[in-house]
């Protein structure tokens, strides 16, 4: 039998730049596209689709 997999992952508007604030590892970091919409990002790698 197929099973359906739903959920939601519910984020902050704005998440605080932790590589920056520890100076070291890739933390994920909301990149805002408008004010709509923000990209998941790790480092330089999109966390998406």
């Amino acid at each position: 039998m197929l099973k359906i997999d739903i959920h939601a992952h519910i984020l902050p508007e704005y998440m605080p730049n932790e590589a920056k604030k520890f100076d070291y590892g890739n933390f994920i970091e909301l990149i805002h596209e408008n004010s709509r919409c923000a990209n998941m990002m790790m480092g330089d790698k999109f966390l998406g689709k």
